[in-house]
């Protein structure tokens, strides 16, 4: 069985988001949280953390945590520039074809994943990870 070290890579961003929505970035600009108007009913902490780890291929995480077990209206959790990285048909039915294909053993625990332009798109119904 593989083991998986991981590394904090950079700063935790931390910032208060509520009803109102708004955005937290990474502090490499690489991950952006995106949650609408209406998406939580109260202000709270949202936090983002880059982890580099050890595979076979390598690659960077990005781990978001909240308090709120679901949202109100779905968020997006943006891979800036990622797109870029997937082959044709990488992506059906809102799903990976194959996770290594990132060449970053990302997982997104069966949320729904579209490409937009050069970024990858992720659906957050919930900011627990």
């Amino acid at each position: 069985q593989e083991t998986i070290t991981l590394k904090e890579l950079g700063p935790r961003v931390r910032k208060k988001l509520g009803p109102e929505g708004g955005t937290l970035e990474s502090f490499d600009g690489k991950a952006i949280v995106e949650l609408p108007a209406g998406a939580l009913d109260r202000e709270e902490m949202i936090s983002l953390q880059a982890y580099e780890f050890e595979r076979a291929w390598g690659g960077i995480e990005y781990d978001f945590m909240g308090v709120s077990s679901r949202l109100n209206k779905p968020g997006r959790l943006v891979y800036v520039g990622l797109g870029r990285r997937i082959p044709d048909g990488g992506i059906q039915n809102g799903q990976l074809r194959d996770p290594a294909i990132f060449h970053l053993g990302m997982s997104f625990g069966g949320n729904q994943v579209s490409v937009d332009g050069d970024d990858v798109v992720e659906e957050l119904t919930s900011l627990l990870p």
